[in-house]
């Protein structure tokens, strides 16, 4: 095996790859095709082209080896084997415990063409995304490190083009202002969190980084991603260290995101989907301290499975 390929007698073949890292076509070092696969989302096979030299070639979908022995035609995901027929892991998920809302034999949320699963354990999005929203003219950027750009414009149908053919730079040509958020360098695992929180690194930043921005506030910036990236990392009852009142407020803001809504005891915000819960600042007698609290809870769940709570400093 090379990167993006492999060597098979002494003649380099190389791999042709979607969005999702699924080998579409390989072609040797002469240029000719040696195999054509397409797959339907979950990863079953249709209009498959081979030659007899490579009937073997097993890396297929999303770029993992497809194990034949005994007939049982299984992906190896490394943590585990995933069965495309029926689009479930064979086993347990060995982190189960991180998303015990979902069955630990799912396969990405049941969301194939937004996610992949390098491990077999922890689901990650699959490309930088470009949220765009012509009526305000502004464009948030989540950057990844996957080689492929999607682009969603309220109201419209997302598409995806490799990476390079949407640019930062075109929209502030045209007048845009955009505002870009990095996941590129956080763990599959954090990053998977984050999104199954409902991406709150993400589009749920909405609403405070062009708050902040607009103030040139870069050191309330770096306080308040912080305390957004320990939100969503937590589970149970967890600090989230100490913030001023107006940084708190902040984060609860873009905690909760863009259609919060205010619950019935006039305080609390809570996100458009359900998925997070900001309460403001309130003295708590029993602790003696003033705290506001960020919570979250998966898709599907009722109790709350994160309760991260920020003391308050004068």
């Amino acid at each position: 095996m090379i990167d993006g390929g492999y060597i098979e007698g002494n003649v380099y073949h190389y791999y042709l790859t979607d969005h999702l890292g699924n080998n579409r076509v390989v072609v040797n070092a002469s240029g000719t095709v040696i195999l054509q696969k397409h797959h339907y989302p979950f990863g079953t096979a249709f209009a498959e082209n081979t030659v007899d030299e490579q009937k073997q070639q097993p890396y297929k979908y999303n770029g993992k080896e497809l194990d034949q022995m005994h007939g049982l035609n299984l992906y190896d995901y490394s943590a585990r084997y995933y069965e495309c027929a029926i689009g479930r892991f064979t086993m347990v998920d060995p982190l189960a415990e991180e998303y015990y809302s979902i069955s630990p034999y799912d396969y990405v949320g049941n969301n194939p063409l937004k996610y992949t699963d390098p491990t077999g354990m922890s689901p990650v999005i699959i490309a930088d995304v470009y949220d765009i929203d012509p009526d305000s003219k502004k464009v948030t950027i989540l950057r990844t490190d996957d080689p492929y750009d999607i682009v969603r414009i309220k109201g419209k149908t997302p598409i995806t083009y490799p990476k390079g053919e949407v640019s930062e730079e075109y929209y502030n040509s045209i007048g845009y202002q955009t505002y870009t958020i990095h996941a590129a360098g956080m763990s599959i695992t954090d990053f998977g969190l984050s999104i199954f929180a409902g991406e709150v690194l993400y589009v749920k930043a909405l609403s405070f980084i062009s708050t902040l921005i607009a103030r040139n506030s870069n050191a309330i910036l770096a306080k308040i991603s912080g305390i957004l990236r320990d939100a969503v990392k937590g589970k149970g009852i967890y600090s989230l260290g100490e913030s001023t009142v107006s940084e708190a407020m902040e984060a609860g803001k873009a905690w909760t995101g863009p259609g919060a809504s205010v619950a019935s005891d006039g305080k609390t915000l809570i996100s458009a989907d359900g998925l997070r819960q900001f309460r403001p600042p309130s003295y708590k007698p029993n602790l003696g301290k003033t705290q506001a609290n960020f919570e979250w809870r998966n898709v599907g769940q009722t109790q709350w499975q994160g309760n991260g709570h920020l003391t308050i400093i004068k």
